[in-house]
């Protein structure tokens, strides 16, 4: 029996921020892009290096942002590449481009030394249609959100995740056909859900490779899978749902946006739950013998006055960045400090820090750390610049 856990959350809005001279958002890097072209994507790579997305390169760069290697990709004007994907090999990187903003295509690319040559051929994401936006990378399986993301305020009509095998070698580079949908049908249920938003935790248990799935349901809040990696290739064992609904107070025309992981202590696990409202919260779930015991809600993040956060959001350690906008065009990416002891964590968080953006038509947001070891977050600030803020 799952037991549910009330925690009253109060809401604190104004006062001091104390550790903000802690932060410093004095780093801009400018890049030769060409007029328009503009940065879709940042993520973080091995030894503090970056891959910075844009519509049509990619460009490595080291932790002050200076371009190691450039990817010149689909030169025709029918694709506008949107995502970045760093391989757990350090060495590859995954690049998703759409044709003609519907078909998403994913290329492959060997970035030894420096110096990035193309692996294979691009491939097709089948099954996907015009609902892509968003691919993780586990082992040797795709993990694809077949769902509209980022303009998730109308039904994506059943959203859903794909896991989609690949090969990979030295010269060779294909998609095999999706293995699982994880889908209404895929979770037994009468009723659709919608996915949105999807987060992943990979472990090891008794000399197995363990991953623990989040999704976000937009409509309800939470389902989970847990697979096995057997042969690099991810297989589900078991499933679950999580509804959140119920027990939160939810606005009008308010949905449930991101779930990404945070720290797993034994058969505890934290996720940060987004909304596209005032609901941030870190809900804590509980599981034995494979399924959910308890949850609660731990702590609630306080939004920017009272913007809608969209779902461009970033999680590195104890510290989240989630971006506000106005209905004016204007973002404000406000950053959030954790208690790294869970039993000391406040009940409601307020940002340390808030960057505000003027008339900011798409936000990219990454952390990492700088080349002595300190924590930063980037940003876009222009359409070619990259700020880096120092945290730490």
């Amino acid at each position: 029996m799952i037991k549910i856990l009330f925690i009253v959350i109060l809401i604190k809005y104004g006062g001091a921020i104390e550790d903000i001279k802690d932060v410093r958002c004095n780093q801009k890097i400018q890049f030769p892009l060409n007029q328009n072209e503009g940065f879709t994507e940042g993520v973080r790579g091995e030894d503090q290096n970056y891959y910075l997305q844009t519509y049509k390169r990619i460009l490595k760069t080291n932790s002050e942002q200076q371009t190691l290697a450039i990817v010149d990709e689909a030169d025709s004007s029918n694709y506008s590449c949107q995502r970045v994907v760093n391989h757990p090999d350090g060495v590859h990187v995954f690049s998703v481009c759409l044709e003609y903003g519907v078909k998403p295509y994913v290329s492959a690319y060997n970035c030894k030394d420096n110096i990035c040559q193309q692996v294979g051929q691009t491939q097709q994401i089948w099954n996907c249609g015009d609902q892509f936006s968003k691919l993780e990378v586990i082992g040797n399986t795709f993990v694809v959100l077949n769902a509209q993301r980022d303009y998730p305020f109308y039904s994506n009509d059943q959203g859903r995740v794909m896991l989609m095998n690949y090969v990979l070698t030295e010269d060779t580079f294909y998609l095999k056909i999706p293995s699982y949908y994880l889908d209404f049908y895929f979770f037994g249920l009468i009723n659709k859900i919608d996915i949105v938003d999807f987060s992943i935790h990979q472990y090891e248990e008794e000399g197995l490779q363990m991953i623990k799935m989040f999704l976000s349901d937009r409509d309800n809040g939470l389902l989970w899978v847990d697979c096995q990696l057997k042969q690099n290739q991810l297989i589900p064992t078991s499933k679950g749902r999580i509804e959140l609904r119920p027990y939160i107070f939810m606005k009008p025309q308010q949905i449930f946006l991101t779930s990404r992981f945070i720290s797993k202590n034994n058969n505890q696990y934290d996720i940060l739950v987004a909304s596209n409202n005032n609901d941030h919260h870190i809900v804590t779930v509980i599981f034995e013998n494979d399924q959910v015991s308890q949850f609660f809600i731990k702590t609630s993040l306080n939004q920017y006055l009272d913007w809608h956060a969209m779902n461009r959001l970033d999680v590195y350690k104890s510290y989240f960045a989630i971006t506000y906008w106005s209905p004016n065009n204007i973002s404000a990416i406000s950053i959030y400090k954790l208690s790294e002891n869970s039993k000391n964590q406040a009940l409601s968080t307020q940002p340390i820090y808030t960057i505000l953006l003027t008339q900011q038509t798409y936000s990219v947001v990454f952390f990492g750390e700088n080349n002595n070891q300190e924590i930063v977050l980037n940003y876009r600030s222009q359409n070619n610049e990259i700020t880096q803020c120092k945290l730490s």
